[in-house]
């Protein structure tokens, strides 16, 4: 899961579910099936596993951008100040923290990062630190207990949890502060499941490292990786997310393509086979934006303003398919 300073924002027409004008700006799907669409007026849609539908946070605005993490949500406001809250409550602010640019969390962990405009990055759960010997950061992902960052020279470095190599700096040691990623430069995007992480370089092709269990990393194997492999016929990519265990990319054709487990049909291909190497997303372009999520669901959006899901969720089953959940958004401008 990642979150970085390049917001996307999506216009639509219409929708059979909204027949109103429609944009959404980011969207995250988080533990236990939670999904979390920001719309380009500011307010922020929402669904709890147990909740059946989205709803409006009430009483809640000039939302920029939402991360999920393990049973909480953490939102960026327009003003660069940070807010969070948890199924059932209101969100508070995060005190003592401005100027911030970009969050990110992982649906499986309990801390979230915060990257500022000083490019400097921020660690914790309750109480938020600087992380040490880091600057000139332009993006961030968290992973489950690990953590990566993308530097304005085009490299990326990572520190904490490291046994299946998912920091890719050729050990499986843990590391207490960042070290580089081993032979890549080059990378635009960043992106950190629980235990894999993938990188976008400039030239399309995406990039992976770390837990390779039911080929997250699509190189064809299931070999854990602790330097990054290029994933297999993968190229003119514009986006990447990692979820628990599969991945995803958005291409420049507005196509998705994704790889790795695919029990509950998290791929979107129309089966529940288990891919080692990159395949279409079925029966959906114009896509926008994608989000892997935990609990073997992804998400998208379409140029339409239309969000996508597939995969298992609690309350709205399986589908081996996107399925159009609605347009949920309305306004007339984005942020």
């Amino acid at each position: 899961m990642k979150m970085d300073i390049r917001l996307l924002c999506i216009v639509a027409l219409s929708s059979a579910l909204f027949p109103i004008t429609t944009f959404a700006t980011t969207i995250a799907t988080g533990y236990y099936d939670n999904i979390h669409v920001v719309c380009g007026s500011g307010s922020v849609y929402e669904k709890w596993e147990g909740d059946g539908a989205l709803g409006e946070v009430s009483s809640f605005s000039n939302v920029k951008a939402v991360a999920a993490g393990n049973e909480f949500v953490v939102a960026l406001k327009n003003d660069g100040t940070i807010w969070k809250w948890d199924s059932g409550s209101s969100p508070a602010q995060v005190s003592g923290h401005t100027g911030v640019v970009a969050i990110a969390a992982n649906s499986v962990d309990t801390d979230y990062l915060v990257l500022k405009s000083d490019g400097t990055v921020w660690s914790g759960s309750s109480t938020l630190s600087q992380v040490s010997g880091l600057s000139g950061i332009i993006a961030i992902a968290r992973g489950n207990s690990f953590s990566l960052v993308l530097k304005g020279d085009g490299t990326a470095w990572g520190w904490g949890a490291n046994s299946l190599g998912q920091l890719g700096d050729g050990s499986n040691t843990f590391r207490a502060t960042p070290v580089q990623v081993s032979s890549i430069s080059g990378v635009t995007d960043i992106a950190a499941g629980s235990a894999h992480s993938i990188a976008l370089k400039s030239d399309g092709t995406a990039w992976a490292w770390g837990s390779n269990g039911s080929g997250r990393l699509g190189d064809g194997t299931t070999t854990n990786r602790n330097t990054p492999v290029q994933v297999s016929s993968v190229s003119g990519i514009s986006a990447v997310s990692a979820g628990y265990n599969h991945s995803l990319a958005l291409k420049n054709d507005g196509t998705a393509l994704s790889w790795g487990e695919n029990s509950e049909g998290q791929l979107g291909d129309g089966t529940s086979t288990d891919r080692y190497t990159a395949v279409q997303v079925s029966s959906i372009t114009g896509i926008t934006a994608v989000a892997a999520g935990d609990a073997d669901q992804s998400l998208a959006v379409k140029s339409d303003g239309t969000v996508y899901r597939w995969g298992y969720d609690y309350d709205l089953g399986i589908a081996y398919s996107p399925t159009a959940i609605g347009s949920i958004c309305s306004g007339s401008t984005c942020n």
